[in-house]
């Protein structure tokens, strides 16, 4: 028999507010899929405690099926000379596209009825939930050349300053890109192979926010972190079948 028991702290209270605005375009939003989308968004907040608030449209693209499964588009205005600039900086706009042709077919983008559990994650299925933990990772600062300080003056790259070749914090946190053109993304390899923020993704898993992720946020912006739960776990060994992955991806 499988114990488990889960004893919880109190952490700090949530601050940081994402705001969605959902736009019907090649799909129409149904209530699964905007809880999907909430739900992300709920973990994301959960984990963030400075008081801030972002303003975020989704929308569903026709990109066709060998394009991506989901990707942030981000622009700026009316920023003047010297603002540090941060996802919730006033005249920044973001847009997460979901790519709605790979909603049908032998593989598809799942919307899970459920997302608090995976264990109804099917095979055939590229998980919309990582997707969009994914995009609001982008959002939130997997980002190269885009949120700076003191912009257009010092102009300072939060990310990219941090970057040495391919990999950043080198000597600190030393995590590897996935290359001098992906800088938003990690390498799939090594201690990260498998992480949220690698380019692509594989049907059948589920992937969240890594303590890496945090770790790296955290440098770059200065993110407040919420302390992890205080846990005690009784665990039972199961046994687990290897099968075929096909990979798509996200950006």
């Amino acid at each position: 028999m499988l114990g488990l028991l889960v004893l919880l702290s109190v952490g700090p209270a949530k601050a940081l507010s994402i705001v969605p605005t959902f736009t019907d375009g090649a799909e129409t939003w149904t209530t699964v899929q905007k809880d999907v989308i909430n739900y992300a968004i709920g973990q994301w907040e959960g984990l963030i405690v400075d008081n801030q608030t972002i303003n975020v449209e989704f929308d569903f693209t026709n990109a066709g099926t060998s394009s991506y499964l989901g990707q942030w588009f981000v622009t700026a205005s009316g920023i003047s000379a010297g603002t540090d600039v941060y996802p919730w900086t006033p005249g920044v706009t973001h847009l997460i596209h979901l790519n709605a042709d790979y909603f049908s077919g032998e593989y598809y983008t799942w919307f899970d009825p459920t997302p608090g559990t995976d264990g109804d994650l099917p095979l055939e299925g590229w998980d919309a939930l990582s997707v969009a933990y994914h995009e609001l990772g982008h959002m939130l600062g997997y980002a190269n050349g885009f949120y700076f300080d003191d912009a257009g003056i010092t102009h300072v790259d939060k990310w990219g300053s941090l970057i040495t070749g391919t990999t950043f914090d080198p000597g600190g946190l030393n995590i590897e890109m996935a290359g001098l053109g992906n800088l938003g993304h990690l390498a799939d390899s090594g201690a990260l192979a498998g992480d949220l923020m690698v380019p692509t993704t594989p049907n059948g898993i589920r992937r969240e926010v890594s303590s890496s992720n945090q770790d790296m946020l955290s440098l770059a912006y200065g993110y407040t972190f919420a302390p992890e739960p205080s846990t005690a776990l009784l665990l039972g060994m199961g046994l687990m079948g290897l099968a075929l992955r096909r990979s798509s991806f996200v950006r």
